[in-house]
C-alpha cells in the first residue's frame, strides 16, 4: 500500500508566511555556470515530452553552482519547497530523509540526490528528483476521476473514462479535473516511491512512511486523498 505525502505549508512548521517555498536560488549563482544555457533550457524552462523520453538527462546535468540562501524568518525542516522551479526536482530534503530511503533500502534507481550548499547551514541537504512515470501508464477504465471543484462534495460525479484517448480529450474539455483513484500498471507495484505525471505530489510505500513518521521528519504531511492501486492486467495499452 502507498499514500500520498506533502510537504507542510503551516507558518509554525516552515516559518513563513507564503505557504509555497522556504529556500531561494538565486538567478546570478546559477548563471556562474559555464552551460548555465543548458541549465535554464532543461531546469527552469523545461518541456514534458523532451523531459519524459530523456529523464536521466537532468539527473546527469553538470551543476557545479547551486547555492540557496533560506527565506527571512524561514525554518529549516527536512523536506522544503524551493523557488524557482526546477523541472523533475519536487523537494528539497535533509540526511534524515535520505537516512531513511537507505534504511528502507529503497533502490537507488528510483531516485537521484544532487547535494547543494545552503548558505550559513552546515547539514546536508539535496535536490531530490524521482523519475516521473509519465500517465499513459494509468489504467483508466480502472480509475476515479472527479471534477475539482467537486473535492468537498460526498457524492462525486466521476468521468467516463476508459483509456488514454479519453483522458486527454477531458483535458482539453475539463482542464480542472482530479484523481479520487488511480490505477497503474502493476509493474510498478515494487518500487517504494512513485511519481506519476498528472497527480501533484509523491506516493510513498506505508513502509517509508511510518519510518519517516517515526524518525520525526518535518514538514512531512500525509494526504488521505487519492488511493493508488495496481491493475491485474500486465499492460500499458487501456
Amino acid at each position: 500500500m502507498f499514500k500520498r505525502i506533502t510537504n507542510s505549508s503551516e507558518p509554525n512548521v516552515i516559518g513563513v508566511n507564503n505557504g509555497v517555498y522556504q529556500l531561494e536560488f538565486k538567478g546570478k549563482e546559477l548563471k556562474k555556470n559555464i552551460n548555465y544555457k543548458e541549465i535554464e533550457e532543461t531546469l527552469l524552462i523545461g518541456n514534458i515530452d523532451k523531459f519524459l523520453k530523456d529523464q536521466n538527462g537532468i539527473s546527469n546535468l553538470e551543476i557545479k553552482h547551486l547555492k540557496g540562501k533560506l527565506l527571512k524568518k524561514a525554518k529549516l525542516t527536512d523536506i522544503m519547497v524551493f523557488s524557482p522551479f526546477f523541472f523533475g526536482y519536487e523537494y528539497i530534503v535533509s540526511q534524515k530523509f535520505v537516512d531513511c530511503l537507505e534504511e528502507e533500502k529503497v533502490n537507488k534507481n528510483e531516485y537521484h540526490l544532487r547535494k547543494i550548499e545552503i548558505i550559513d547551514v552546515k547539514d546536508n541537504y539535496y535536490l531530490l528528483f524521482v523519475p516521473m512515470i509519465p500517465n499513459t501508464e494509468i489504467v483508466f477504465s480502472e480509475s476515479l476521476i472527479y471534477p475539482t471543484f467537486d473535492a468537498l462534495s460526498s457524492e462525486k460525479k466521476y468521468f467516463d473514462i476508459k483509456n488514454y484517448e479519453d483522458y486527454i480529450e477531458l483535458q482539453e474539455k475539463e482542464p480542472f479535473n482530479s484523481f479520487d483513484k488511480v490505477v497503474l500498471n502493476p509493474k510498478y507495484q515494487e518500487r517504494s516511491i512513485i511519481y506519476l505525471q498528472g497527480v501533484t505530489e509523491l506516493f510513498l510505500r506505508d513502509s517509508l512512511v511510518e519510518k519517516m513518521l517515526t524518525n520525526d521528519v518535518s514538514s512531512l504531511e500525509v494526504k488521505q486523498k487519492t488511493l493508488l492501486s495496481f491493475s491485474n492486467k500486465d499492460t500499458s495499452l487501456n
